[in-house]
């Protein structure tokens, strides 16, 4: 499954001009610029059950897509809303578009929601807003991502494709094996499969490999297009592998992986 991606570069909030601040009751420990960071780890925080965080771009910016990655949102009592203004003005902003919050799984971790953006929006501030009553104080949201574009690879995924999730537990086992399990942290999940792709679609794929320095960067996999759920992932491997099967038909492995979430929050 490789329905739709991005490169890090495309995340318009990795500039070095852009600056993010919370609108009031900054969670210390979490401030608003790890909502921005490449680490999706260590969140953003709120010390209530709504609020907002404010990106500053320096001059317009047009994304035409949005993901919120790792958040602790009650998909039931809560809403995120992506806002935009030419100034830092907020009452009434020109533009707004809400997420679509899934709900979380049934071990109760959370789906982070991804949209395409309507009416082609372009503006210097843009803000992550949280609409309580919220079930959850505070609100953290691991990373915002505001895209310039979406990729799709019009790839040729073969069929064969294996996903798993794995929950990391720590495990404690007595003489007489009796044991004692703890969860230790979140879930990974991570796809493994193969492309077969034509030589031109093959230059895009490892174009895209050394963009990202195969397991340096982390970026934003839509495994299927047409499911709210959005994965920052990272390669498994340091390196691009292709099988030249016959004359302009290539085949490429391909395993990635979930970064990992770290602690449940709070």
């Amino acid at each position: 499954m490789f329905g739709r991606y991005a490169l890090p570069t495309d995340d318009l909030t990795q500039g070095d001009a852009v600056t993010v601040s919370a609108e009031a009751n900054e969670e210390s420990a979490y401030g608003a610029v790890q909502l921005i960071a490449e680490g999706p780890t260590r969140p953003a925080g709120i010390t209530a059950d709504n609020g907002r965080w404010i990106i500053d771009f320096g001059s317009a910016v047009a994304p035409v897509a949005a993901a919120a990655l790792y958040h602790n949102i009650d998909a039931g009592t809560g809403t995120m809303r992506l806002e935009a203004n030419s100034s830092d003005s907020w009452g009434s902003p020109p533009w707004t578009q809400d997420f679509v919050v899934p709900p979380a799984t049934e071990d109760g971790w959370a789906v982070s929601p991804w949209m395409l953006l309507e009416g082609s929006p372009s503006y210097r501030y843009w803000a992550l807003a949280v609409d309580g009553p919220n079930s959850i104080d505070p609100i953290r949201v691991g990373r915002l991502m505001l895209l310039g574009a979406l990729r799709d690879l019009t790839n040729d995924v073969r069929w064969g494709v294996v996903e798993e999730e794995e929950h990391h537990i720590l495990e404690h086992q007595t003489d007489l094996g009796i044991e004692t399990v703890y969860e230790l942290g979140g879930k990974r999940r991570r796809f493994s499969g193969e492309f077969a792709l034509q030589d031109d679609t093959a230059a895009d794929f490892i174009s895209f490999v050394r963009s990202v320095k195969s397991r340096l960067t982390p970026w934003l996999l839509i495994p299927d297009a047409t499911v709210n759920d959005a994965w920052i992932v990272r390669f498994e491997e340091p390196r691009w592998a292709r099988t030249r099967e016959t004359i302009g038909h290539n085949i490429f492995p391909y395993r990635v992986r979930e970064v990992a979430r770290g602690l449940p929050w709070p």
